[in-house]
């Protein structure tokens, strides 16, 4: 992440995912920083893959926390070619402030399921 929510301290970030009506929260990495890495999975339900992920990273504050970047993603990059391995942009006030990396696998009804996985670090 680029911006810095912090002024004496190091960020305590955490993530949302929301998606129709699911929604999904890392834990929050007390004093990561800049460079918090998750390693979290999930099992999402795709039901229509037209819909978007939204993500939303932030810095926990002791009464509220504070707004670091966000992320838009269609559904449908999730599940194509079986799933994907890819960086996305976070921005704030329409300016970036930091990326974050996706793992995903999809795995159609019925088959076992995979889950994607969600982390911050540095992009190659």
């Amino acid at each position: 992440m680029t911006r810095d929510t912090e002024v004496f301290s190091k960020m305590d970030p955490f993530c949302k995912l929301q998606m129709r009506d699911q929604t999904y929260k890392t834990k929050v990495l007390n004093g990561a920083g800049k460079k918090p890495k998750w390693n979290e999975m999930w099992e999402i339900d795709v039901k229509y893959i037209g819909d978007d992920l939204y993500i939303e990273c932030r810095d926990e504050d002791v009464t509220s926390s504070d707004e670091i970047g966000v992320a838009t993603i269609k559904l449908s990059s999730l599940c194509a070619g079986g799933g994907m391995d890819e960086w996305f942009d976070l921005t704030y006030k329409g300016k970036k402030s930091g990326t974050i990396h996706l793992k995903g696998v999809f795995t159609p009804h019925g088959a076992q399921p995979a889950a994607p996985q969600m982390q911050q670090q540095k992009q190659p």
